[in-house]
């Protein structure tokens, strides 16, 4: 008997959308033909979201949990992008590209789990992640 897919609910694939860099909208906003149309990347996550397996859902959960904590991280910790020491506590300068590192390992886990890879053109990797457009010429 094949696996049933799992019911998402709209939050959990609210927050597969933010983290995998896909639109949270329900169209894009480009027209095509004076038509809204539907950014064409959209469905491979929409499609891989409908299919997940049940049993999977607890691994998923953890992995978009985990991921939250991280990107919360990042937020509270704004302040240690100004100050480098606060009176006899040196702070990491490396902290925050520890916690994009950590967090780049997690969406890895997020690709592999729907089969799908995040958004190409989300710009928060425009600057060079391994999942960038955007790569160096190696010579």
């Amino acid at each position: 008997m094949p696996a049933l897919p799992a019911q998402l609910t709209d939050d959990d694939k609210s927050r597969i959308r933010m983290h995998m860099g896909y639109p949270d909208v329900r169209a894009a906003a480009s027209f095509r033909v004076g038509f809204p149309a539907t950014i064409e990347t959209a469905y491979l996550i929409e499609t891989a979201m409908n299919e997940v397996r049940i049993e999977a859902l607890s691994q998923l959960r953890r992995i978009l949990d985990v991921l939250d904590r991280f990107d919360m991280q990042d937020v509270d910790d704004v302040d240690a992008h100004i100050a480098s020491k606060v009176g006899e506590i040196e702070l990491n300068p490396d902290e925050h590209r520890l916690i994009d590192r950590r967090y780049d390992m997690w969406l890895g886990r997020l690709e592999n789990l729907l089969c799908v890879p995040r958004n190409p053109f989300d710009k928060r990797w425009a600057n060079g992640s391994s999942s960038s457009l955007n790569r160096p010429v190696q010579g």
